[in-house]
């Protein structure tokens, strides 16, 4: 089996991670000579599992948790104390989490920087507590526009784990696998891009992990939303709303509405109808990660005599990872595209093996 494995030089500054033969905001054309191809064909298909190396052993990590979480705050700790006094690694935090640390004198190490220090010094994230915990620190990180190192994380709140695959009893054997290996088995999970326009002006920028979601939101009368990709008019929805996700967010609120559920390795777009009207008029597709897609959303009124008026122009809302959202009124228009740079993940097992794990505990696939 081939493998995709990508080399990391410590500080994580330097670090670079592109997916091969991946592009974000054009579709990149390969041109090659029929007679020059072995046996007259193209060798993409071949299976290429991810994983990254460094160059030398990391030397800084940035740790996260929920302050109000008490466990996994305590796990935090242990992982602090386990990363200084085995491999000499400085642990560094923000700013909240600091002011806790700080509170017990046995933790005169740890290092305070505000969030974008934090990341720009530490060689790898180590995050505890649920996959909500994961999306806000995913969603504080998109706000800074910058690389994010990969990322390490536990579970400690009975969450499904699907982006916390390492149960934190076993932190130790984790910790020093990632330490002393020299390829480390990851996810390359993509994101999205998202823009809200409003009368051609950009109103709402987001980066999302799981998905972006146009929803009727509190009006009455089902919704229709126009859906173009790459410009081309793909097809008019009515209904609840629409869901653009990534193979990530597959398992989520897109698998909910019927939407296949993807790997995260993969790099394609999930676009959902959410409670079609007009069952014919779409149906989950799967599509490409080079594509634009955009999405224009109305109340329905020219299309039934019977819509309840909406007199405060709203026709709905979009959110992003369940976070943030944005009332949208007619003519709005949303813009989703593959961002730049992929989120890494730090496998359990194998990138394979942690989403079956994940899905069949989720889903109860193995039932007998």
């Amino acid at each position: 089996m081939n493998k995709i494995t990508t080399s990391i030089n410590a500080p994580f500054i330097n670090l670079l991670y592109r997916r091969i033969l991946t592009t974000c905001h054009t579709q990149k054309r390969f041109t090659t000579k029929i007679q020059n191809l072995q046996h007259k064909q193209i060798p993409f298909a071949q299976s290429s599992p991810f994983e990254i190396s460094f160059h030398e052993k990391p030397k800084t990590a940035l740790l996260f948790c929920k302050i109000n979480n008490t466990a996994a705050f305590e796990a935090l700790s242990n992982i602090a104390n386990h990363l200084t006094e085995q491999h000499n690694v400085k642990i560094i935090v923000e700013d909240s989490i600091h002011k806790h640390f700080s509170q017990s004198n046995s933790y005169h190490f740890v290092i305070k920087e505000n969030l974008r220090g934090a990341v720009e010094k530490s060689d790898f994230i180590i995050c505890s507590g649920g996959d909500g915990t994961m999306l806000y620190l995913h969603s504080l990180l998109s706000q800074l526009d910058i690389k994010i190192p990969p990322f390490l994380s536990f579970v400690t709140d009975g969450s499904l784990g699907f982006l916390l695959p390492h149960q934190l009893d076993e932190y130790k054997n984790v910790v020093d696998r990632v330490m002393n290996d020299k390829v480390i088995s990851c996810t390359s999970r993509m994101r999205l891009d998202c823009d809200v326009y409003r009368s051609g002006e950009i109103i709402k920028k987001e980066r999302v992990l799981n998905e972006v979601v146009v929803h009727r939101g509190n009006i009455f009368n089902p919704s229709i939303v126009q859906t173009f990709i790459d410009d081309y008019h793909f097809t008019t929805m009515r209904g609840d709303g629409l869901i653009v996700a990534t193979p990530t967010g597959s398992t989520g609120y897109s698998s909910s509405s019927s939407g296949a559920m993807v790997h995260p390795s993969l790099q394609c777009i999930n676009i959902t109808p959410i409670c079609s009207n007009i069952p014919l008029s779409i149906k989950p597709v799967v599509v490409p990660n080079y594509v634009s897609i955009k999405l224009q959303m109305s109340d329905g009124r020219e299309f039934s005599s019977d819509t309840v008026h909406n007199d405060s122009g709203d026709v709905g809302i979009v959110a992003f990872d369940g976070r943030s959202s944005i009332s949208l009124r007619k003519h709005d228009i949303l813009h989703v595209k593959k961002s730049e740079f992929d989120l890494i993940t730090i496998d359990r097992d194998t990138s394979m093996n942690d989403w079956m794990d994940s899905v069949n505990k989720r889903f109860k696939f193995k039932i007998h």
